[in-house]
């Protein structure tokens, strides 16, 4: 459950410079919506039967790339998502490859 995990690693917070925020490796996630937003990447995956969105800056010519069913490698920083009065968990993507 990724709103358990996150809630273990905001237990390491604050992060900053000295305390940088934790990178995780999250494998074999299925590709379920590909989109860019001024230049930025945007997916919706599933990661073992749940639901999570990515988010990447500056990725958005890697969506030319991927489509829906593919299968990805992500390493990011797992973090909460905010927009609009959220509270869903979100990578907030530093890599992205192809394979599970």
């Amino acid at each position: 459950d990724l709103r358990a995990v996150l809630a273990d690693l905001e237990k390491l917070e604050p992060t900053g410079e000295a305390n940088p925020a934790p990178r995780v490796l999250f494998e074999d996630l299925e590709v379920l919506e590909v989109r860019t937003i001024k230049g930025h990447l945007k997916l919706d995956l599933r990661l073992r039967g749940e639901v999570v969105s990515a988010f990447g800056p500056d990725l958005g010519e890697r969506a030319a790339s991927l489509s829906p069913g593919d299968r990805v490698t992500l390493v990011g920083k797992l973090k909460r998502d905010h927009f609009r009065g959220g509270d869903l968990p979100e990578i907030l993507i530093m890599y992205v490859g192809r394979g599970g």
